[in-house]
């Protein structure tokens, strides 16, 4: 097998191509440049993608670290010959599982690969599974290191034998020791599990035979509780019997005496009893209600006509005293407007100045005329004096007619304040007479309504005498009263107390049949009796109690005969446990013999081989290695008396041991039809350039017979490459 062409979106590689040569291949590129992530790319192509990993502190799988830093999808296409044929792969996303669907077609056709589908592809095409192609031809400077693994235990084991690659001796023991585990291994294993069962059931057997006699023992003890209960419940039936016949005497005394008290309650009835009607206390009452209201509506009757009288007694004086002014009938009002008038009018005729004014004027004007002795001035002086004159004389004439109108206001009072003094006194004599009027006639009305009252009330009595005492009279009322709450009390009283006889009669069963008395009164005492009752029963329900809990687990332990089958199945099934755990640890022992057998077997090839190349790539210096089973070595040299860890060796060697173990592994082991490509990712970085070129040569003389694929970010790969004609150098 032969990879040709290889097209990437992974990773870093977005739609990035590859071109690779049928031999040695070299292809330099700087570190971050994507080496690591083709070399991943091709695994991922033959063996697909694990989509069951998850993401975990410091790790990160696949399928998280080659998503496309696009975002796109993560797939890709690989061109390569196998079988002598051109064949391409492409793998593709399905959902969210990416490179999961694989097509295998005869490049430049669309007829599939017959047998190369899914993750078997990789197996297919370079021979081997995943586990074995990663611990030999796929090489990697952080994991040069081999590690064991079953399937390449499977291939070793394989080549130094019939080529049975089904066989781990790894498998075979975690198996072997798998299965013991189950037998036995601390609490979880099947005789563990036996022996706590069988302990269990031993145990379960012992606590049933102790709970049988201990059961056995209560139920004895419950059969004395239940003698003493019988004999205390005799003792008391004997204790009833005579209680019963005294019960019969007092029941007896109680009927009688509920007749006699039933005979005095009906005499008494009778005695309330008017024309076949019993007189109840609510009629007593309201008879009651009735006389005493009639008697108040008789006494507020009276009052108010009284007060009647009274009022208009008031009303008659208060209307003389009014008649006697001489205002009479005039109303009020205008009496008051006479007096004002009057006192108004005498005002104004005690101010005469403005008369004499006028005459002052009239001087004044003569005067100012003759000073001024002109024409004019005599005119207008004149002219003055005579208005003056008239105005004087017109006021004198008013005044005099003012004044008789005086007269005729004050019509013989002396002044006009007499005259204000006696109307005053008349508004207040006609105020004083319509009250005493307003008075008197709420005073008559009260008297109607107060009559009105008074004559229902005698209705109401009447009608109530009619039902209690027809035909008496008004004045007998008290007495009949009295009589009627007398006779109501002693009714009452009879009432409850042939009641109360008559609850004592029926609570004794009324009066009872004729009753056989006892032979005699029981000497045992009723409240002992009860006393030693009452502590036997409890006793006989604790011990009671007692017996059905033991019963109770004695039922819930289970069946004695099935425990001890069950304790014979058990020894018999721990017995055979045994015995298989016995011949798993022989078989696990024989196993390991068989190992270390095989292992002096299949080492002494690989170490031979491996030798044979740490020779090629030390320039000699180291020509002898040996392996275990772990893949942990030993090396000495040309000179060297005894092999020694590898563990003295510096990093760089120790790195051209396991290039060594890896290249002579992928010779050796069985790899199918045709040896798949060796792929090195920058695992010649710690070599120096001695080895390195030592390390080319022998890559180079392997690539006659597979390919070789070298990835490295040194230029001294593709300088030394430069002689030979069939090396491919490619620098990305």
């Amino acid at each position: 097998m032969k990879i040709m062409q290889m097209r990437a979106s992974f990773g870093r590689l977005k739609n990035a191509g590859l071109s690779l040569g049928p031999g040695l291949n070299i292809v330099q590129a700087p570190n971050e440049s994507g080496k690591s992530t083709w070399c991943a790319f091709i695994r991922a192509m033959l063996y697909g993608v694990n989509t069951a990993e998850r993401d975990k502190s410091g790790y990160l799988p696949d399928k998280t670290r080659f998503r496309p830093w696009d975002g796109g999808a993560m797939e890709g296409e690989m061109e390569l010959t196998w079988g002598g044929k051109p064949v391409t792969l492409t793998r593709t996303a399905v959902g969210a599982s990416p490179m999961k669907k694989l097509t295998a077609v005869y490049t430049g056709t669309a007829a599939p690969v017959p047998g190369i589908e899914g993750n078997d592809a990789g197996e297919k095409l370079t021979g081997m599974p995943e586990k074995v192609f990663e611990r030999t031809a796929f090489i990697r400077q952080a994991g040069v290191r081999v590690s064991s693994d079953p399937e390449l235990e499977k291939r070793i084991s394989a080549l130094v034998s019939a080529g049975d690659e089904q066989l781990s001796y790894s498998q075979a023991d975690g198996l072997l020791r798998k299965w013991d585990r189950a037998i036995e291994y601390k609490k979880s294993g099947q005789l563990p599990k036996l022996r706590a069962e069988l302990e269990e059931n031993e145990a379960l057997l012992g606590r049933l035979q102790t709970l049988a006699v201990t059961s056995a023992r209560a139920a004895e003890q419950c059969r004395n509780f239940e003698k003493r209960v019988s004999c205390f419940e005799e003792q008391l039936a004997q204790l009833d019997a005579y209680d019963a016949y005294t019960e019969y005497l007092s029941a007896v005394k109680a009927a009688d005496a509920a007749d006699a008290a039933r005979e005095r309650a009906d005499a008494l009835r009778d005695r309330l009893t008017v024309e076949g009607h019993e007189i109840t206390r609510a009629e007593i009452a309201a008879l009651r209600d009735a006389y005493a209201a009639a008697a108040a509506r008789r006494s507020a009757c009276a009052e108010a006509a009284e007060t009647e009288t009274q009022t208009r007694s008031q009303l008659e004086a208060a209307a003389e005293k009014r008649d006697r002014s001489p205002f009479a009938p005039l109303p009020p009002e205008d009496a008051l407007r006479r007096a004002a008038s009057a006192e108004s009018m005498e005002t104004q005729l005690h101010k005469p100045v403005w008369r004499y004014f006028l005459l002052a004027a009239a001087a004044a004007a003569v005067v100012l005329a003759v000073v001024l002795a002109t024409p004019a001035a005599y005119a207008a002086g004149a002219a003055a004096a005579v208005g003056c004159i008239a105005g004087f004389v017109a006021a004198g004439a008013k005044y005099r007619k003012n004044t008789a109108r005086l007269h005729k206001l004050l019509n013989g009072f002396e002044s006009a304040q007499a005259l204000s003094e006696a109307a005053q006194d008349y508004a207040a004599a006609c105020s004083a007479a319509d009250s005493a009027s307003g008075v008197h006639t709420a005073a008559a009305a009260a008297l109607r309504q107060a009559d009105i009252a008074q004559q229902t009330a005698m209705v109401q009595l009447k009608q109530a005498m009619a039902r209690v005492c027809p035909g008496a009279r008004t004045g007998e009322l008290q007495q009949i009263l009295a009589q009627l709450d007398a006779a109501s009390d002693s009714a009452a009283q009879a009432r409850q107390e042939a009641a109360a006889a008559e609850r004592i009669s029926n609570s004794l069963g009324g009066r009872p049949q004729a009753a056989v008395p006892p032979a005699e009164k029981p000497e045992a005492d009723r409240a002992a009796a009860e006393r030693n009752l009452r502590d036997a029963r409890a006793r006989l329900t604790e011990a009671q109690k007692h017996m059905n809990l033991l019963q109770g687990e004695l039922r819930a332990c289970g069946d004695p005969v099935l425990i001890g089958t069950r304790i014979a199945q058990l020894n018999e099934q721990i017995e055979t446990l045994d015995a298989r755990h016995a011949a798993l640890g022989l078989a696990v022992e024989t196993l390991r013999q068989a190992d270390a057998e095989l292992q002096t077997r299949f080492s002494p090839v690989i170490n031979r081989e491996a030798a044979g190349i740490m020779d090629k790539l030390t320039a000699g210096k180291y020509t002898r290695l040996s392996f275990d089973a772990g893949f942990d070595a030993d090396v000495a040299g040309a000179g060297d008396a005894a092999a020694h860890s590898a563990l003295y060796l510096s990093g760089g060697t120790l790195d051209q041991l396991y290039l060594a173990l890896r290249l002579a592994m992928c010779q050796v082991l069985p790899a199918g039809e045709e040896p798949c490509p060796i792929i090195l990712d920058d695992a010649l970085a710690s070599f120096d350039d001695e080895r390195t070129r030592s390390a080319l040569e022998y890559l180079h003389q392997l690539a006659g017979r597979r390919q070789v694929i070298l990835f490295t970010c040194h230029t001294r790969e593709a300088d030394w490459a430069k002689e030979y004609a069939d090396i491919t150098v490619t620098k990305l």
